[in-house]
């Protein structure tokens, strides 16, 4: 099912036949070396799991794929989950080393913020490690604000920051 499409790329739900192509993007290492350590094909399979299961108000990670070609480019999407001791509506975002710098990560979070306003939701927060300076840099450049920092032990203690944005 789609969520949101544009000529260059669509956000679509997770499939069961995803795992290999979801696989190629959690374990790889450049890919994700903000994170505490790649994934493990344990660590893919439950990701996958909890994809498939959307959260409150609908929200979920979505494969973020090229329109052309069907080529996966990352996992992008909403959960509503626990930050610091508050619930927050969690955007979240992971491309895949070959394809950044190409605006498609842009593009996408820009997808998932039109679909959280049409779902009627106030408020997105993001977090991301303060060395990871594409990443804070897309939040800010789609109008998210820095409000905090903090050792987040989900990622070895790495200071990182929050931002928010006001749907």
């Amino acid at each position: 099912m789609t969520v949101w499409q544009t000529d260059r790329l669509s956000l679509n739900r997770w499939q069961q036949g995803d795992l290999p192509a979801l696989s190629n993007l959690l374990t790889h290492g450049a890919t994700m070396s903000h994170w505490p350590q790649p994934f493990t094909p344990q660590d893919v399979q439950d990701w996958l799991h909890r994809a498939l299961t959307p959260s409150t108000h609908g929200c979920a990670r979505w494969r973020c794929s090229r329109t052309a070609d069907g080529a996966l480019i990352g996992d992008v999407g909403i959960v509503h989950t626990q930050i610091l001791e508050e619930t927050v509506f969690d955007l979240g975002y992971i491309i895949h080393e070959d394809f950044w710098r190409q605006g498609y990560g842009r593009e996408a979070v820009c997808g998932a913020i039109a679909w959280a306003k049409g779902q009627g939701i106030g408020e997105l927060v993001a977090n991301m490690a303060l060395d990871n300076v594409p990443s804070w840099s897309l939040a800010e450049s789609v109008g998210m604000l820095r409000t905090s920092v903090f050792a987040n032990p989900k990622n070895r203690y790495k200071e990182t920051y929050i931002y928010r944005l006001q749907l």
